[in-house]
Order: C-alpha cells, then sequence, then structure tokens
C-alpha cells in the first residue's frame, strides 16, 4: 500500500477537494475519512456521528479535541500520536508560539477513555 505524508494545515479550499472514500487492498472495505478538529463547522464535526456508507469504514482524524466527553458509535481502534500543540509565550520576546509537545500520563489516560 501507498503510505501518505501529510504537512501542515489544509486551507478550506483544499479541505473540500481531499477525497473522502479511499480504495482499499483485495478484501478490504474502502476508508470514509472524516476529520475533526474544533475550528471545522459544526455541520462538518456532526458528520462523524452519521454511518459511514454502505460497505466502508469510517476513520476519524482528529485533534485534541476527541480527548473529553465524546464517544463515537461503533470505534474499534483508536490510533494517537501522543502528542499535542501547546501555546508558550516568551516573556523576553512577548511572542507566543504554538510548540508540538508529548502529552501527559493524565491525557494519555484520559484519551484512551
Amino acid at each position: 500500500p501507498e503510505q501518505l505524508e501529510c504537512e501542515g494545515e489544509l486551507s478550506d479550499e483544499e479541505e473540500d477537494s481531499v477525497p473522502l472514500d479511499l480504495e482499499a487492498g483485495e478484501g478490504a472495505q474502502p476508508l470514509h475519512v472524516l476529520p475533526l478538529y474544533s475550528l471545522l463547522s459544526q455541520d462538518r464535526q456532526n458528520q462523524i456521528f452519521s454511518p459511514p456508507p454502505e460497505g466502508s469504514r469510517l476513520c476519524v482524524v482528529a485533534t485534541n479535541i476527541a480527548e473529553t466527553s465524546l464517544t463515537i458509535p461503533g470505534v474499534k481502534y483508536v490510533v494517537d500520536t501522543g502528542k499535542v500543540k501547546t501555546k508558550f509565550y516568551d516573556k523576553v520576546t512577548g511572542v507566543t508560539t504554538f510548540v508540538v509537545t508529548w502529552i501527559s500520563k493524565a491525557a494519555a489516560n484520559q484519551r484512551a477513555g
């Protein structure tokens, strides 16, 4: 199978052009892929609760928005990177930046459900 790499974030125009259904190998069901992140519209976020098209499996690619108080029906597997984007403020320069860091054990336990 082909390995895909992704860097950065998609703009609204690019996001609309991303295919939602990926072809699967022989004997495997295709994936119905949906994003889930905080800036996504409520209607788009709610799509994860709808059943996937007949004959396909749902794959939700989510940020830590899904970490608390969210249960998606029918989930069999969860793959977690163990990372989070954390906001840091530098008092010397007065600049706020986001840095990707490892999550805490408590956050990992929360994500595990």
